[in-house]
């Protein structure tokens, strides 16, 4: 069956086949509606074709207010896009990653949002063996390339340690520009030595954090080596750091 309708822009004619439905402009291109599947399958897909050159757009209108809401996807990027009350809102870029109000840059698409674990150990900057834990866990979000995370850490046995002591396992490699000069500060309990504070200090391009201490107001930091580790060393604390990944 059809139906015709005059409009200002023209006239209008939609037809039902078994193919869906196709609205034909004159003078224009023809757009049809229509829905393909395997016979037996519970899969189906809708098809909205404009069936030229032009921007394929689903459009909501209520009452007189026209053109209210758009959601479709451009022929050039073959981005895809939401408006609402006439702009742009946000767009999912063909190459990956959303963008928002307008932004088209890839550079600054949302491209990743991640939660997980992480099991965080103490290793020193040269070697380390025979440690084991009470506890060691952590959590981590990331969001595009930034990285929240959570950790608390207690020893059990301290074992031997070379060089300076590292926070390993981190969810990222840390990125290497700019440096990670300071991460943050850490709460902690039996530790071998009388400090003031404990911190963190990023290794670029690793998994890896320095620890650093201060042991009076006026001093400047120093990296503890084995004689800060004790068997009941207690660490926790949260950072965020900036990764490639």
């Amino acid at each position: 069956m059809s139906r015709a309708r005059d409009l200002a822009d023209g006239t209008f004619t939609g037809t039902i086949t078994a193919d869906g439905l196709t609205v034909t402009q004159t003078g224009s291109t023809t757009a049809t509606i229509g829905a393909t599947g395997t016979s037996g399958d519970n899969d189906g897909t809708l098809i909205i074709n404009n069936g030229g050159t032009g921007d394929g757009m689903l459009r909501f209108d209520y009452e007189t207010n026209t053109d209210r809401a758009r959601i479709g996807v451009t022929t050039s990027s073959q981005d895809l896009i939401v408006y609402t009350a006439g702009s742009e809102k946000a767009r999912i870029l063909s190459g990956g990653g959303i963008t928002f109000n307008g932004d088209t840059a890839a550079a600054n698409a949302l491209d990743d949002y991640e939660e997980g674990t992480w099991t965080p150990t103490l290793v020193g900057s040269t070697s380390s063996s025979g440690q084991s834990y009470a506890v060691n866990e952590g959590d981590y979000t990331k969001i595009g390339n930034q990285v929240f995370c959570r950790f608390g850490l207690t020893m059990s046995v301290a074992g031997s340690f070379s060089g300076y002591i590292q926070l390993s396992g981190l969810p990222f490699n840390i990125e290497n520009n700019p440096p990670t000069v300071h991460l943050g500060n850490l709460y902690f309990v039996n530790g071998g030595q009388n400090v003031l504070s404990v911190g963190l200090q990023g290794y670029e391009g690793s998994n890896r954090i320095y620890l650093w201490i201060k042991t009076t107001a006026s001093g400047s930091r120093e990296y503890p080596g084995s004689a800060f580790i004790t068997n009941n060393l207690q660490l926790t604390g949260s950072f965020t750091y900036q990764t490639t990944s």
